[in-house]
């Protein structure tokens, strides 16, 4: 959880985040140029309860609690978490009245996002629109030209057969062999 969030959650100014810090609070990540500091909010409360810092008379009904793993789901690495691996609790009511925390932690989840596509095309695991047009488009191309040369292949088994229930017979199971075979080789085709 970001600083900004965990001030919010706490109803504490950012200043009292960093004097705390200062004086122990534990902090999952440092900030520094670019980077947000970022809290464990479990750590975080742990530490206020332990200490008996953050107790306002005003907030006694609304005195913070350790949440419970249901609340709060880490990613299971111990010493603290990095950045996208918790949930971030729901602000208290009426703290955010102009959605800003909303709007902040969507947009940390679509640039989250947009980081795993950026590293997924990196690692080749991702293939550009303009490949699977051209992929898709020879794969195309073989199917009309093997379509085109079934009439011919036909041709001299069906006018050869006097029975036209014969007929219909070879014509089904040459089309259905055919077709067999077209999946099989666009399968093929795609796969490479």
């Amino acid at each position: 959880m970001n600083q900004h969030a965990l001030a919010a959650l706490l109803r504490r100014s950012r200043a009292s985040l960093v004097a705390w810090a200062k004086l122990g609070m534990p902090v999952a990540q440092r900030g520094g140029p670019g980077r947000e500091t970022l809290y464990n909010p479990v750590v975080v409360a742990e530490w206020l309860k332990a200490t008996g810092r953050g107790q306002r008379p005003e907030l006694a009904p609304m005195a913070m609690t350790v949440p419970t793993e249901p609340e709060i789901q880490t990613s299971g690495h111990a010493g603290g978490a990095a950045a996208g691996e918790l949930e971030e609790l729901p602000p208290p009511a009426g703290s955010d009245p102009h959605g800003y925390l909303e709007a902040r932690a969507q947009r940390e989840k679509t640039q989250a996002k947009l980081i795993e596509l950026e590293y997924l095309q990196r690692v080749g695991a991702l293939t550009s629109t303009d490949e699977v047009r051209r992929e898709t488009a020879a794969i195309w191309a073989d199917v009309a030209q093997q379509i085109r040369t079934l009439p011919h292949q036909l041709d001299a088994k069906l006018t050869s057969e006097p029975d036209y229930a014969r007929r219909q017979r070879i014509w089904d199971h040459e089309l259905h062999d055919f077709l067999a075979r077209l999946s099989a080789h666009i399968s093929t085709e795609g796969a490479s």
